[in-house]
């Protein structure tokens, strides 16, 4: 427990948010209560037991490379979740979806599944901000153009993840040529190598301007520990 005295009524709520935040990143856990008679901030911080979990580790990259590529594409509000779900399978879904995999050093498959309205946020963003008019635009998130600047970009957060990872880790891997598809139904994916090994996979959940889309990873059960 740790306990910060004198802190000024006016002060709380950014010190507490500065707080949160950080534990947040972290992976970890915070607990704050504020005694306004004592000028008393009390917070009790939890991290992790472990924060070896590489492909957690992996997922917070992948969350960080998406919201800046989609950020300088498109010049919107991007936004990810601070929770990383572990779930069972993994999936395109409706209404536009990509997959690419990648290999090397480190083993997966990437998938993106984009609400219609946030396909269509990614495109116009990007067009708008590269300076065409609106009425030269695509009006259906079928459509070619939509997709294949789903597939473009989703080809440059791998990139921005991968350069991340080697940064981070010293460890490279190259990918394949994304693609992307307009979809009505759910498509379950798998790599074929790791039919008979373990992995371990993970969803990410963003928002563009309010507008869901999610990443889905598959890695092979690896732990990145450094070298003595």
């Amino acid at each position: 427990m740790e306990r910060f005295k004198g802190l000024d009524p006016d002060q709380v709520g950014q010190f507490y948010q500065q707080i949160t935040d950080h534990v947040l990143s972290e992976g970890g856990v915070a607990e704050l209560s504020y005694a306004p008679q004592e000028h008393l901030l009390r917070a009790k911080l939890s991290h992790p037991a472990s924060k070896g979990n590489s492909v957690d580790d992996i997922g917070r990259i992948f969350c960080l490379a998406a919201k800046e590529v989609l950020i300088a594409a498109t010049g919107q509000e991007v936004q990810y979740a601070k929770t990383i779900q572990q779930v069972p399978s993994i999936h395109l879904k409706p209404d536009v979806g990509s997959f690419v995999e990648f290999s090397g050093d480190y083993t997966g498959l990437l998938i993106t599944n984009f609400s219609a309205r946030a396909a269509m946020e990614v495109y116009r963003g990007q067009m708008l901000h590269m300076g065409m008019g609106a009425e030269d635009l695509a009006l259906e998130h079928t459509s070619d153009e939509v997709v294949d600047t789903i597939g473009e970009l989703i080809n440059q957060v791998i990139g921005k993840a991968r350069l991340l990872i080697e940064q981070k880790y010293g460890l490279s891997a190259y990918n394949s040529q994304p693609k992307a598809i307009a979809l009505t139904e759910s498509v379950t994916l798998s790599i074929a190598t790791f039919k008979d090994t373990q992995y371990q996979l993970r969803r990410l959940s963003f928002k563009i301007n309010g507008a869901p889309f999610q990443i889905e990873l598959q890695m092979e059960n690896v732990q990145f520990q450094p070298a003595p």
